[in-house]
């Protein structure tokens, strides 16, 4: 059958029409430029400081399709990313940042697919089709410190973006009714771009103007005329003002959304391409850069860390858990700048730092269980204690001791990487000579306890109970204190697994936080692999256990460091060089000054 019979032969024999017209006529320049505006969708590039400031001053915007589901992410506390081919090939969480112009919501959101009860086309969603429709969305604003873990399409929608699961900030999410207007001034008055013509944008929506349903809102005339003028133009109405056919709206939205994505890039790239193309270039300066960069401090090393590189919010169970801590418990995550801070300024972490230097060389061994891993995990440990009130009666440092000392020395037994080794470690400890930060010796209960903690992390978390009668425990506070250390050093232990994931085929993450006990090392999740990337940034923790003790501003830092290089360089000693100058009068028969060098 001919193409024309089959045309004929449809209902509606104003498709046929429109084909002819429209469709075959469609420009070219729109065509090319939609198809470049999607390929553009593709690269994730690095927030310009510009879309960073816009974010923080007007929030970050998730759309959602039903109502319902916007209360079941406030219930939830997370956003789920989208699928694998509407995210180009990583499963991620898109957003606006601010409150979206109508066209980018349009070829983002729209439902070009669905049926109504008649199965006719319709879209509910598109404003050029439902100028009227009421959309909901999820707001919350990001800090800058949260904005280190997105990406943008900078050149094409400004969407932002986040590889997987994405956390929402406690108590500082809410849902919106939006809908779509003319960009007004205060005065409610249209207001012209710098070209005089009007914008189309996403305002929240006042109570009083919506519908009984919540489904729709008394809009302007001034909007609604606009509109209408826009509709006819792209073809979404008749010449008249009139409803086009369903089916002819639904193939007037595919083909308007080449409009949109052409129209969309133009703007998102003349706002941003100058400062993206800035970025990229220093950038390149960085990477091709030959300058001696002098070593940051811990503090400014850990303003670099963002989970972009490493992220376990793309396992999808880890995440899970991570969210109904925050939903179901109230515990979000601490950051390690916060945490950390309060350790090392606190009398617990200077008694850790002085036992830290007292024991730290007696761990040698390198590799995914050596002296790093042993670092990590007795300053977190000493940190959970802290959060958890461990240490609050310790006036004589002794629960400090002994968790210390057994945090550092819980893999001192290990040869291989895999296999049992808490009994080798406990075995170990018992041959040496342990002593308090003042060189007092451990009596033998303690060092038993340091023994049982040890041989304890290994294992099911009641194991500590077969220990306490292998190490004849018996006095009830001893007890008492040994099972609460357990689960700190178990906790620990278990938190510094941020070091071990599995790319392929899919990301996993090592860490169960369901296995997680104490409730500062379920908030620590985050800490733990910012920790991770501060001891492989500046190996030498002695300058971690002094972060944020040092209060010197940038420029005090600059010429501190500038001082000690020249200190560096100085030459002392110089044997005295003696010249004779007659020497120096006669010609080089050396030297052939003909040639030209």
């Amino acid at each position: 059958m001919r193409i024309d019979d089959m045309l004929v032969s449809m209902s509606d024999m104003a498709l046929k029409k429109f084909l002819k017209s429209s469709l075959v006529t469609a420009s070219v320049n729109t065509l090319v430029g939609g198809i470049a505006g999607l390929a553009a969708k593709i690269p994730r590039l690095e927030l310009t400081e510009k879309i960073k400031q816009q974010a923080v001053e007007e929030g970050l915007y998730h759309f959602v399709r039903e109502e319902s589901v916007a209360d079941q992410i406030i219930e939830s506390q997370h956003l789920r990313p989208s699928s694998k081919s509407a995210s180009y090939g990583r499963e991620t969480v898109f957003m606006f940042c601010g409150a979206p112009s109508i066209d980018n919501y349009a070829k983002n959101l729209t439902d070009n697919n669905a049926l109504n009860k008649n199965n006719l086309w319709e879209n509910q969603y598109n404003p050029y089709i439902n100028p009227t429709g009421v959309a909901t969305a999820i707001k919350f604003i990001p800090t800058m410190k949260d904005l280190q873990n997105y990406t943008c399409r900078a050149l094409t929608d400004s969407a932002m973006m986040y590889e997987g699961y994405c956390i929402l900030p406690e108590n500082a999410v809410q849902k919106l009714k939006m809908v779509p207007d003319l960009v007004r001034d205060e005065d409610g008055n249209p207001l012209p771009n710098e070209n005089g013509e009007y914008s189309l944008r996403f305002r929240e929506a006042k109570e009083e103007e919506l519908s009984a349903d919540g489904k729709t809102y008394n809009a302007k005339q001034d909007y609604l005329d606009y509109m209408t003028e826009k509709g006819i133009e792209y073809g979404y109405l008749n010449k008249d003002g009139t409803q086009r056919a369903k089916v002819i709206a639904k193939t007037v939205a595919a083909i308007d959304s080449l409009r949109m994505e052409t129209d969309e890039a133009k703007t998102n790239f003349f706002q941003n391409g100058q400062e993206v193309v800035n970025n990229l270039i220093e950038s390149l300066r960085g990477v091709f850069s030959f300058k001696p960069v002098i070593g940051k401090s811990a503090e400014e090393t850990l303003e670099d860390f963002s989970f972009k590189g490493k992220n376990p919010y793309r396992d999808k169970k880890f995440a899970l858990t991570v969210a109904k801590f925050q939903a179901e418990q109230g515990l979000s995550q601490l950051d390690l700048n916060d945490v950390l801070t309060d350790f090392t300024q606190s009398k617990d972490g200077e008694f850790f730092e002085k036992k830290f230097g007292q024991i730290s060389n007696d761990i040698t061994r390198k590799g995914i269980h050596g002296k790093e891993h042993s670092n990590r995990v007795a300053l977190t440990a000493m940190m959970i204690a802290r959060n958890e009130g461990l240490f609050e009666n310790d006036n004589d440092n002794r629960i400090k001791e002994i968790l210390s000392s057994a945090a550092m020395y819980h893999d001192i037994g290990r040869i291989l990487d895999n296999g049992p080794h808490a009994r080798s470690s406990a075995r170990k400890i018992s041959k040496m000579d342990l002593t308090y930060t003042d060189g007092t010796p451990f009596p033998e209960e303690d060092k038993k306890m340091v023994m049982a903690l040890a041989e304890a992390h290994e294992g099911k978390p009641d194991k500590i109970e077969k220990m306490i009668k292998k190490y004849n425990i018996q006095n009830p506070e001893n007890i008492e204190v040994l099972r609460k250390l357990n689960s700190v050093v178990r906790d620990a232990d278990a938190l510094d697994r941020v070091r071990i994931d599995t790319k392929f085929p899919n990301y996993k993450v090592n860490l169960n936080p369901n296995f997680l006990v104490n409730n500062t090392s379920k908030r620590l999740i985050n800490a733990a692999y910012q920790l991770e990337f501060l001891t492989k940034k500046v190996p030498n923790i002695k300058n971690i256990l002094s972060f944020g003790k040092d209060k010197m501003d940038g420029q005090e830092r600059l010429e501190k460091d500038a001082q000690e290089f020249n200190d560096r360089v100085v030459l002392e000693n110089v044997p005295e060089l003696k010249i004779d100058a007659k020497k120096l009068e006669e010609p080089d028969k050396s030297v052939d000054r003909d040639r030209d060098d």
